[in-house]
């Protein structure tokens, strides 16, 4: 694969809670993350830097290619990781709640596994169209899926988190697979780019034919020349071939 990313404080925040990565285990397999540290609990920058870090390094001793026990993997290193946020922050009274979503992807193949916990998102972009695939851990997207009915921003704590790493000693992905096509470009982010810029609008800059890092960089520049108002971060891949094509 061709992984680009980038990750940036925006326009108006004076520091970066946000964290990705990407990493390869000893067959090959990409694992790519983001996490985007809850703003509201002290620490929380360290706690989606140490997620990133924890998992990533784990991931590159593995040897896993079945997706079945990638995701027995996932989950208990997620819990590892889980535990030692909740470690290190309490280890200072006012980091005791830092928490940070995560949102990951591993490619097996032509087999995309998503799995997230809060609101940072992974898509695909098919035809300059994005599909997102994670689904948004909030008060509100919760409540909707369990009653079945629609809530509006005036509910109390709409859009408050509801799954994250840290605070709580479970933590549940929720797990996502997609069969890619073989010009499929996968996109991750938090929640601050989607703010800023409209799905039609990041579609048109990812199927560019720009080389990714550029197409990345463009993404997060128009983000903050529309005085983005959360941090922002940017991962795309996409496979060799398809990459190759593009030049061709």
């Amino acid at each position: 694969m061709i992984i680009a990313y980038r990750t940036d404080k925006g326009a108006q925040r004076q520091n970066n809670q946000d964290a990705v990565g990407a990493y390869y285990n000893q067959n090959n397999i990409p694992l790519m993350l983001v996490a985007d540290g809850v703003a509201s609990n002290p620490g929380s920058q360290q706690a989606s830097q140490l997620v990133i870090h924890f998992l990533g390094e784990a991931w590159q001793l593995t040897t896993l290619t079945l997706l079945d026990e990638i995701k027995d993997w996932l989950d208990k290193t997620i819990a590892q990781a889980n535990e030692t946020v909740i470690e290190v922050g309490q280890n200072h009274q006012a980091t005791a709640n830092m928490a940070t979503t995560i949102v990951l992807a591993v490619v097996v193949g032509n087999q995309l596994l998503v799995a997230n916990a809060g609101d940072s998102k992974a898509y695909y972009v098919r035809d300059q169209r994005l599909t997102q695939l994670s689904f948004d851990h909030t008060l509100r997207n919760e409540l909707a899926r369990q009653d079945g009915k629609d809530y509006d921003a005036k509910l109390p704590e709409a859009n408050s988190i509801t799954r994250y790493v840290g605070v709580n000693n479970q933590i549940d992905l929720e797990y996502h697979q997609h069969q890619l096509e073989k010009n499929d470009i996968i996109f991750l982010t938090s929640d601050g780019l989607p703010k800023a810029l409209t799905d039609h609008e990041m579609a048109a800059i990812i199927s560019s034919n720009q080389p990714l890092q550029e197409r990345v960089d463009e993404l997060i520049d128009e983000a903050n020349r529309r005085d983005a108002s959360d941090n922002i971060t940017a991962l795309i891949a996409m496979s060799d071939q398809a990459a190759s094509d593009r030049k061709d």
